[in-house]
Protein backbone atom coordinates (compact mmCIF):
# COMPACT_ATOMS: atom_id res chain seq x y z
CA UNK A 1 0.00 0.00 0.00
CA UNK A 2 1.41 3.40 -0.99
CA UNK A 3 -0.21 5.28 1.92
CA UNK A 4 1.23 5.11 5.40
CA UNK A 5 -0.85 3.22 7.95
CA UNK A 6 -0.62 3.45 11.74
CA UNK A 7 -3.07 1.69 14.06
CA UNK A 8 -3.65 1.74 17.82
CA UNK A 9 -5.70 -0.34 20.23
CA UNK A 10 -8.35 0.91 22.66
CA UNK A 11 -5.62 2.10 25.07
CA UNK A 12 -3.99 4.12 22.24
CA UNK A 13 -1.00 1.75 22.07
CA UNK A 14 0.60 1.31 18.66
CA UNK A 15 -0.31 -2.06 17.15
CA UNK A 16 0.70 -1.67 13.50
CA UNK A 17 2.99 0.51 11.37
CA UNK A 18 3.27 -0.45 7.70
CA UNK A 19 6.49 -0.03 5.63
CA UNK A 20 5.22 3.14 3.91
CA UNK A 21 4.58 4.78 7.29
CA UNK A 22 8.00 3.69 8.54
CA UNK A 23 9.65 5.36 5.54
CA UNK A 24 7.73 8.63 6.03
CA UNK A 25 8.51 8.71 9.74
CA UNK A 26 12.17 8.03 9.05
CA UNK A 27 12.27 10.78 6.42
CA UNK A 28 10.86 13.14 9.05
CA UNK A 29 13.74 12.28 11.38
CA UNK A 30 11.68 10.15 13.75
CA UNK A 31 13.01 6.85 15.00
CA UNK A 32 11.09 3.64 14.37
CA UNK A 33 8.09 3.27 16.71
CA UNK A 34 7.96 0.33 19.08
CA UNK A 35 4.81 -1.75 19.00
CA UNK A 36 2.97 -1.42 22.29
CA UNK A 37 4.17 2.12 23.10
CA UNK A 38 1.56 4.82 23.58
CA UNK A 39 1.01 6.88 20.47
CA UNK A 40 0.96 10.09 22.54
CA UNK A 41 4.57 9.42 23.53
CA UNK A 42 5.63 8.93 19.92
CA UNK A 43 3.34 11.32 17.98
CA UNK A 44 1.70 13.76 20.43
CA UNK A 45 -0.42 15.37 17.72
CA UNK A 46 -1.64 12.22 15.98
CA UNK A 47 -5.29 12.82 16.91
CA UNK A 48 -5.89 9.10 17.36
CA UNK A 49 -6.76 9.32 21.10
CA UNK A 50 -9.46 11.89 20.23
CA UNK A 51 -10.91 9.50 17.66
CA UNK A 52 -10.94 6.75 20.31
CA UNK A 53 -12.79 9.00 22.76
CA UNK A 54 -15.33 10.43 20.32
CA UNK A 55 -15.80 7.43 18.04
CA UNK A 56 -15.95 9.83 15.09
CA UNK A 57 -13.75 9.88 12.02
CA UNK A 58 -11.55 12.83 11.04
CA UNK A 59 -10.91 13.04 7.31
CA UNK A 60 -8.40 15.01 5.23
CA UNK A 61 -6.71 16.81 8.10
CA UNK A 62 -3.10 17.95 8.12
CA UNK A 63 -0.77 16.17 10.52
CA UNK A 64 2.80 17.13 11.41
CA UNK A 65 5.53 14.53 11.53
CA UNK A 66 8.30 16.45 13.25
CA UNK A 67 7.57 19.43 10.98
CA UNK A 68 6.83 17.40 7.87
CA UNK A 69 3.19 17.84 6.81
CA UNK A 70 1.07 14.87 5.74
CA UNK A 71 -2.60 14.64 4.87
CA UNK A 72 -4.24 12.15 7.22
CA UNK A 73 -7.52 10.27 7.61
CA UNK A 74 -8.26 8.89 11.08
CA UNK A 75 -11.09 6.46 11.73
CA UNK A 76 -12.31 4.36 14.68
CA UNK A 77 -12.16 0.55 14.52
CA UNK A 78 -15.39 -0.99 15.77
CA UNK A 79 -16.35 -4.49 16.83
CA UNK A 80 -19.95 -5.21 17.87
CA UNK A 81 -20.63 -1.46 18.13
CA UNK A 82 -17.70 -0.94 20.51
CA UNK A 83 -14.61 1.11 19.57
CA UNK A 84 -11.66 -1.24 19.99
CA UNK A 85 -9.02 0.93 18.31
CA UNK A 86 -8.29 3.55 15.68
CA UNK A 87 -6.36 3.71 12.43
CA UNK A 88 -4.67 6.56 10.56
CA UNK A 89 -3.78 6.56 6.88
CA UNK A 90 -1.65 9.38 5.55
CA UNK A 91 0.23 10.60 2.51
CA UNK A 92 3.01 13.13 2.10
CA UNK A 93 1.32 16.45 1.30
CA UNK A 94 4.20 17.52 -0.96
CA UNK A 95 3.22 14.74 -3.39
CA UNK A 96 -0.38 15.96 -3.45
CA UNK A 97 0.81 19.55 -3.91
CA UNK A 98 2.95 18.47 -6.87
CA UNK A 99 -0.03 16.76 -8.52
CA UNK A 100 -2.29 19.76 -7.94
CA UNK A 101 0.41 22.10 -9.24
CA UNK A 102 0.81 20.08 -12.43
CA UNK A 103 -2.95 19.97 -12.99
CA UNK A 104 -3.42 23.71 -12.37
CA UNK A 105 -0.39 24.61 -14.47
CA UNK A 106 -1.53 22.49 -17.40
CA UNK A 107 -5.02 23.99 -17.29
CA UNK A 108 -3.54 27.50 -17.33
CA UNK A 109 -1.30 26.65 -20.30
CA UNK A 110 -4.27 25.14 -22.14
CA UNK A 111 -6.48 28.19 -21.56
CA UNK A 112 -3.74 30.58 -22.68
CA UNK A 113 -3.05 28.53 -25.82
CA UNK A 114 -6.78 28.33 -26.60
CA UNK A 115 -7.06 32.12 -26.51
CA UNK A 116 -3.96 32.50 -28.69
CA UNK A 117 -5.28 29.98 -31.23
CA UNK A 118 -8.68 31.67 -31.36
CA UNK A 119 -7.10 35.08 -31.94
CA UNK A 120 -4.81 33.70 -34.67
CA UNK A 121 -7.74 32.03 -36.46
CA UNK A 122 -9.60 35.33 -36.57
CA UNK A 123 -6.61 36.97 -38.28
CA UNK A 124 -6.41 34.12 -40.78
CA UNK A 125 -10.09 34.56 -41.67
CA UNK A 126 -9.53 38.25 -42.39
CA UNK A 127 -6.48 37.54 -44.57
CA UNK A 128 -8.31 34.74 -46.42
CA UNK A 129 -11.29 36.99 -47.10
CA UNK A 130 -9.12 39.82 -48.46
CA UNK A 131 -7.19 37.35 -50.65
CA UNK A 132 -10.40 35.85 -52.06
CA UNK A 133 -11.67 39.33 -52.93
CA UNK A 134 -8.36 40.08 -54.62
CA UNK A 135 -7.95 43.27 -52.60
CA UNK A 136 -4.16 43.10 -52.32
CA UNK A 137 -3.84 46.70 -51.22
CA UNK A 138 -6.12 46.10 -48.24
CA UNK A 139 -4.31 42.83 -47.48
CA UNK A 140 -0.91 44.58 -47.45
CA UNK A 141 -2.32 47.30 -45.20
CA UNK A 142 -3.79 44.70 -42.81
CA UNK A 143 -0.50 42.80 -42.62
CA UNK A 144 1.40 46.02 -41.89
CA UNK A 145 -1.13 46.83 -39.18
CA UNK A 146 -0.61 43.39 -37.61
CA UNK A 147 3.15 43.84 -37.60
CA UNK A 148 2.92 47.33 -36.10
CA UNK A 149 0.19 46.80 -33.52
CA UNK A 150 0.43 43.13 -32.53
CA UNK A 151 3.85 41.65 -33.21
CA UNK A 152 5.85 44.57 -31.85
CA UNK A 153 3.79 44.96 -28.64
CA UNK A 154 3.93 41.20 -28.05
CA UNK A 155 7.71 41.29 -28.35
CA UNK A 156 7.83 44.21 -25.93
CA UNK A 157 5.54 42.39 -23.51
CA UNK A 158 8.08 39.65 -22.79
CA UNK A 159 11.24 41.76 -23.09
CA UNK A 160 13.26 41.14 -19.96
CA UNK A 161 11.71 37.70 -19.30
CA UNK A 162 14.36 35.12 -20.13
CA UNK A 163 12.42 31.94 -19.38
CA UNK A 164 10.57 30.85 -22.55
CA UNK A 165 7.79 29.03 -20.64
CA UNK A 166 6.95 32.11 -18.58
CA UNK A 167 7.23 34.39 -21.62
CA UNK A 168 4.97 32.14 -23.68
CA UNK A 169 2.45 31.93 -20.86
CA UNK A 170 2.24 35.73 -20.60
CA UNK A 171 1.79 36.05 -24.37
CA UNK A 172 -1.10 33.63 -24.11
CA UNK A 173 -2.65 35.60 -21.25
CA UNK A 174 -2.34 38.75 -23.35
CA UNK A 175 -4.35 37.05 -26.10
CA UNK A 176 -6.94 35.99 -23.53
CA UNK A 177 -7.11 39.56 -22.21
CA UNK A 178 -7.74 40.96 -25.70
CA UNK A 179 -10.43 38.33 -26.22
CA UNK A 180 -12.12 39.46 -23.01
CA UNK A 181 -11.68 43.15 -23.88
CA UNK A 182 -9.24 43.71 -21.02
CA UNK A 183 -6.03 45.74 -21.20
CA UNK A 184 -3.17 43.67 -19.76
CA UNK A 185 -0.09 45.75 -19.05
CA UNK A 186 3.13 43.94 -18.11
CA UNK A 187 5.96 45.97 -16.61
CA UNK A 188 9.35 44.31 -16.02
CA UNK A 189 11.17 46.58 -13.59
CA UNK A 190 14.28 44.36 -13.60
CA UNK A 191 14.92 41.39 -15.94
CA UNK A 192 13.60 38.02 -14.76
CA UNK A 193 16.22 35.30 -15.42
CA UNK A 194 15.72 31.58 -15.93
CA UNK A 195 15.34 29.99 -12.47
CA UNK A 196 17.80 27.46 -11.13
CA UNK A 197 14.98 24.95 -10.55
CA UNK A 198 12.75 24.45 -13.63
CA UNK A 199 9.81 23.40 -11.43
CA UNK A 200 9.74 26.95 -10.05
CA UNK A 201 8.39 28.22 -13.37
CA UNK A 202 5.39 25.88 -13.13
CA UNK A 203 4.69 27.16 -9.62
CA UNK A 204 4.96 30.72 -10.92
CA UNK A 205 2.48 29.90 -13.70
CA UNK A 206 0.04 28.57 -11.10
CA UNK A 207 0.38 31.71 -8.97
CA UNK A 208 0.21 34.16 -11.88
CA UNK A 209 -2.54 32.24 -13.63
CA UNK A 210 -4.84 32.39 -10.62
CA UNK A 211 -4.10 36.03 -9.80
CA UNK A 212 -4.55 37.21 -13.41
CA UNK A 213 -7.74 35.15 -13.82
CA UNK A 214 -9.21 36.77 -10.70
CA UNK A 215 -8.17 40.20 -11.95
CA UNK A 216 -9.78 39.60 -15.37
CA UNK A 217 -13.00 38.55 -13.63
CA UNK A 218 -12.89 41.61 -11.36
CA UNK A 219 -12.78 44.14 -14.22
CA UNK A 220 -15.27 42.30 -16.44
CA UNK A 221 -18.17 44.72 -15.89
CA UNK A 222 -16.13 47.87 -15.23
CA UNK A 223 -15.82 50.96 -17.38
CA UNK A 224 -12.01 50.77 -17.18
CA UNK A 225 -10.85 47.20 -17.76
CA UNK A 226 -7.17 47.33 -16.92
CA UNK A 227 -4.91 44.78 -15.21
CA UNK A 228 -1.27 45.60 -14.49
CA UNK A 229 1.38 42.98 -13.76
CA UNK A 230 4.71 44.23 -12.40
CA UNK A 231 7.72 41.88 -12.19
CA UNK A 232 11.06 42.59 -10.55
CA UNK A 233 13.97 40.26 -9.82
CA UNK A 234 16.58 41.23 -7.25
CA UNK A 235 19.39 38.74 -6.59
CA UNK A 236 17.46 35.66 -5.39
CA UNK A 237 14.03 37.24 -4.86
CA UNK A 238 11.18 37.73 -7.34
CA UNK A 239 8.51 40.34 -6.65
CA UNK A 240 5.27 40.39 -8.58
CA UNK A 241 2.31 42.75 -8.25
CA UNK A 242 -1.09 42.21 -9.85
CA UNK A 243 -3.33 45.28 -9.76
CA UNK A 244 -6.81 45.66 -11.23
CA UNK A 245 -9.39 48.41 -11.67
CA UNK A 246 -12.18 46.22 -10.31
CA UNK A 247 -14.77 47.04 -7.64
CA UNK A 248 -12.50 46.07 -4.74
CA UNK A 249 -13.12 43.57 -1.94
CA UNK A 250 -15.15 44.09 1.22
CA UNK A 251 -13.18 43.82 4.44
CA UNK A 252 -15.25 40.86 5.67
CA UNK A 253 -14.39 38.86 2.55
CA UNK A 254 -10.79 40.08 2.47
CA UNK A 255 -10.08 38.63 5.92
CA UNK A 256 -11.07 35.13 4.72
CA UNK A 257 -9.96 35.49 1.11
CA UNK A 258 -7.40 32.68 1.14
CA UNK A 259 -9.63 30.08 2.76
CA UNK A 260 -10.77 27.29 0.39
CA UNK A 261 -14.27 27.94 -0.92
CA UNK A 262 -14.39 31.65 -0.02
CA UNK A 263 -15.42 33.60 -3.11
CA UNK A 264 -17.70 36.38 -4.33
CA UNK A 265 -18.28 34.53 -7.62
CA UNK A 266 -20.69 31.80 -6.59
CA UNK A 267 -20.49 28.13 -5.66
CA UNK A 268 -17.61 25.83 -6.56
CA UNK A 269 -15.27 28.82 -6.64
CA UNK A 270 -12.72 30.17 -4.19
CA UNK A 271 -10.06 27.53 -4.79
CA UNK A 272 -7.58 29.59 -6.82
CA UNK A 273 -6.43 31.97 -4.07
CA UNK A 274 -6.19 29.09 -1.60
CA UNK A 275 -3.86 27.36 -4.09
CA UNK A 276 -1.83 30.56 -4.44
CA UNK A 277 -1.45 30.84 -0.67
CA UNK A 278 -0.41 27.20 -0.44
CA UNK A 279 2.23 27.55 -3.19
CA UNK A 280 3.66 30.75 -1.72
CA UNK A 281 3.83 29.28 1.79
CA UNK A 282 5.48 26.10 0.50
CA UNK A 283 8.26 28.16 -1.11
CA UNK A 284 8.69 30.35 1.96
CA UNK A 285 7.42 33.48 0.21
CA UNK A 286 5.03 36.23 1.26
CA UNK A 287 1.57 37.17 -0.02
CA UNK A 288 -0.34 40.38 0.73
CA UNK A 289 -3.57 41.89 -0.57
CA UNK A 290 -4.65 45.54 -0.49
CA UNK A 291 -8.15 46.52 -1.52
CA UNK A 292 -10.88 49.05 -0.86
CA UNK A 293 -14.43 48.94 -2.25
CA UNK A 294 -14.54 50.98 -5.44
CA UNK A 295 -10.76 51.38 -5.73
CA UNK A 296 -9.55 48.08 -7.13
CA UNK A 297 -7.30 45.38 -5.66
CA UNK A 298 -3.54 44.85 -5.44
CA UNK A 299 -1.89 41.48 -4.77
CA UNK A 300 1.79 41.51 -3.82
CA UNK A 301 3.85 38.31 -3.89
CA UNK A 302 7.53 37.77 -3.08
CA UNK A 303 9.13 34.41 -3.85
CA UNK A 304 12.63 33.01 -3.45
CA UNK A 305 13.90 32.85 -7.04
CA UNK A 306 17.56 31.82 -7.31
CA UNK A 307 18.67 32.31 -10.94
CA UNK A 308 20.22 29.63 -13.09
CA UNK A 309 24.00 29.56 -13.17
Amino acid sequence: IHEGILAVDREARITLVNPAAQRMLADAGLGPPTLGMRVTDYLPGSGLPEVLDSGRERLDHELSFNGRIVLANRLPIRHRDAVIGAIATFRDKSELNALAEQLTGVSRYAEALRATTHEFKNKLHVMLGLAQMGDLAALRSYLRDLADHHVAPSTALVRGIDDPVLAGFLLGKQSEARERNVILQVEVERPVPVPREPALVHTLVTVLGNLLENAFDAVENRHERRVTLTLEHDEALLSLHVQDTGPGIDEAVRERLFEPGVSTKGERRGLGLAAVRNQVDTLGGTLSVYSEPGRGTLFEVELPYPPSE
